[in-house]
């Protein structure tokens, strides 16, 4: 949905971010902690239904994630662990992200809400495994899918600070993210289906 060049742009202030952050020599993983901890703060701000500083914070908290992979590779520490870490936090973070929203709605009864709030959390984790069992199987399926995690975090994030002023738009940024993030688990499933029967394209 985006374009390369924007994601080359984006990784370019990324870059200038984790260079002074790497010559100090910050560890990696306590950049993913960091922004684990972060989204968890954000979480907190959701479920008070504060959606505008929800999502206003949830912008630099997302750049941890992008920075301690960044950091790893510049201080040559990249590791299986220091990923796996990182995967992992990344969807108790998503979980996070989402159960604020199910508090909010949950305390006010509004059943739509919440029924939409599961829909799109249980979209998003099938995205993240849809790619991981894809890896495991011997195909890469990340850049597979209309909903990759930067639509998924964008539309959240846009969401969140027009939720403050209308309950509709965040309504429908939350239909959204469910069919979404479900139409490209099931993009994935099918990329799968395809690479392996034919092995060679992937």
């Amino acid at each position: 949905m985006f374009s390369n060049l924007a994601r080359e742009k984006f990784q370019v202030v990324v870059l200038v971010i984790a260079r002074p952050l790497a010559n100090a020599g910050v560890s990696p993983n306590l950049l993913t902690f960091a922004g684990f901890l972060a989204t968890v703060g954000v979480a907190a701000i959701i479920g008070i239904g504060q959606f505008l500083l929800a999502g206003l914070l949830l912008i630099p908290a997302s750049f941890f994630d992008a920075l301690d992979g960044n950091v790893a590779r510049l201080e040559n520490r990249a590791s299986p662990f220091g990923a796996f870490l990182d995967s992992n936090l990344d969807r108790y973070a998503e979980i996070a992200l989402f159960g604020g929203l199910l508090y909010f709605y949950a305390t006010r009864g509004d059943f739509l809400g919440i029924a939409l709030t599961y829909l799109a959390l249980a979209g998003s984790l099938m995205v993240s495994y849809a790619r991981a069992r894809a890896e495991g199987a011997g195909f890469q399926a990340k850049d597979v899918g209309i909903f990759t995690r930067l639509e998924r975090f964008i539309v959240l994030v846009g969401g969140l600070l027009l939720g403050q002023w209308s309950a509709t738009l965040l309504t429908a940024a939350l239909v959204i993210l469910a069919l979404g993030s479900h139409l490209t688990a099931v993009q994935r499933m099918w990329h799968v289906q395809r690479m392996s029967k034919n092995p060679r394209a992937n």
